[in-house]
């Protein structure tokens, strides 16, 4: 009996833990959705965001916007069948092409939105660089191709593992709460683990380009403060000469300026005695 109510509660336990997941999951769709939909307004409704880092930007909204849109509502379905229904309910037809999709915007999608952190970080840096070349180099029309061709890549890379072998296919995991990448059973060669290796090589590649292009413009903010931060001290040294030595002249003045009074008294004082001596006597 006791073994029984220690199962159970393992059981409700377990099943609260997964209503909690589905919950979160669906919290995270409606914020992924609210948050990228506002961006995207924002962007489309103001001119004044329709710049190259504002292009680049409504991309990186736009991928997210698809992943919660397209990729996490089936994982939400999958776990909410398996709650209701138990880890061995049938698949239906339509679930193989949901997976599809699901598995190959959620790939595509996490590749533009590196690839884009990457265009991000390299416009940063032409910006604090090179300021007075900032609208030669990067242009709205250069940005756009830039984006179009991100987002081809990120497709092809996505379904290039699908369609080189027909032993590699999307299947759902309750793991990862996703639609994988997965092998045939049985069916492992080592070609077939040749083409997965290209994407962590890709991830890879982008983020240290990204994470190099940030560390040469971050070192280049901190040589321009250190020269501003000697520069104002030579200035603010400069100034301080320059107030002494006008102080010093300014004394000098005051002083030169003293003695031709004296001077001047002195003068004035023998002229009256000389008058006084030139006078008659009575």
């Amino acid at each position: 009996h006791r073994e029984g109510n220690l199962v159970r509660g393992g059981e409700r336990k377990a099943f609260a833990g997964n209503i909690c997941q589905v919950l979160l999951m669906v919290l995270l769709v409606i914020l992924i959705s609210l948050g990228n939909l506002v961006s995207l307004l924002v962007f489309f409704r103001i001119r004044q965001f329709r710049t190259s880092q504002g292009y680049l930007r409504a991309s990186l909204a736009l991928a997210d916007l698809a992943v919660g849109l397209l990729g996490v509502p089936y994982s939400i379905y999958r776990e909410v069948s398996q709650l209701a229904y138990g880890a061995g309910e049938e698949i239906h037809l339509f679930e193989k092409p949901a997976c599809f999709v699901s598995g190959v915007v959620f790939a595509s999608c996490t590749f533009v939105s590196i690839s884009t952190i990457l265009l991000l970080s390299v416009e940063r840096s032409v910006a604090v660089l090179k300021p007075l070349h900032r609208k030669v180099v990067i242009t709205k029309r250069r940005t756009v191709g830039l984006i179009l061709a991100s987002w081809a890549v990120s497709f092809c890379m996505a379904l290039i593992p699908l369609l080189s072998s027909p032993n590699i296919s999307l299947q759902y995991n309750s793991c990862s709460k996703m639609c994988n990448y997965a092998f045939t059973e049985d069916k492992l060669t080592t070609s077939h683990w040749n083409i997965m290796l290209l994407y962590p090589i890709f991830d890879f590649s982008v983020l240290s380009g990204a994470f190099i292009v940030n560390a040469v413009t971050f070192l280049a903010i901190h040589r321009y403060c250190k020269k501003r931060k000697q520069l104002g001290t030579y200035m603010q040294h400069s100034v301080c000469v320059c107030v002494c030595v006008c102080v010093r002249e300014r004394e000098r003045e005051r002083e030169r300026e003293r003695k031709r009074g004296r001077a001047g008294e002195r003068e004035m004082g023998c002229s009256q005695v000389r008058t006084l001596r030139d006078l008659p006597v009575g």
